[in-house]
């Protein structure tokens, strides 16, 4: 080898156990609560994702980002009534346990929150033209496990 003379992983015998990968950074974690929308008529709404990134110009549902995962309904309530001023009815937690979504660098935990509004949504998709958008797969595979769209139905009530 021409730089063995300077070599320090030859002066300490370590030439077999080098170079070494860097440890891997384990994915940051990141909780999504999605806010599914549902007007008197069963319309929702989702909007295509602004900037950078896989996601960008896909459709998900409004969003609140979180670096943990506790959220009360009393704090979704409230993003919901920012987003939709006094339109806002009852807040329902869709499933207790997150759906769980791995990328290389991220571990996404989502939880789907129905929102009953008073009004008609502008620009609301029914749930089979909401279900066709071009989305990320964590969405796709949310609407594809929804077997009983009981969520879409404005009179029910868990």
């Amino acid at each position: 080898c021409p730089v063995q003379s300077s070599c320090v992983a030859y002066a300490t015998g370590t030439v077999a156990e080098l170079p070494q990968k860097s440890p891997k950074k384990p994915p940051q974690a990141l909780w999504i609560h999605y806010l599914v929308a549902v007007d008197p008529v069963g319309n929702t709404l989702m909007l295509p994702r602004k900037g950078g990134g896989i996601w960008a110009g896909l459709y998900t549902f409004p969003s609140l980002e979180r670096p943990s995962a506790e959220l009360a309904e009393g704090s979704v309530l409230l993003e919901a009534q920012k987003i939709w001023p006094d339109q806002v009815g009852q807040v329902t937690l869709l499933h207790e346990a997150p759906v769980v979504h791995r990328l290389t660098h991220r571990l996404i935990r989502a939880f789907f929150w129905r929102v009953e509004l008073h009004r008609a949504l502008a620009g609301g998709y029914s749930p089979s033209a909401a279900q066709n958008l071009p989305m990320p797969v964590l969405m796709a595979e949310w609407f594809s496990a929804q077997k009983n769209p009981y969520f879409w139905d404005s009179n029910y009530t868990p």
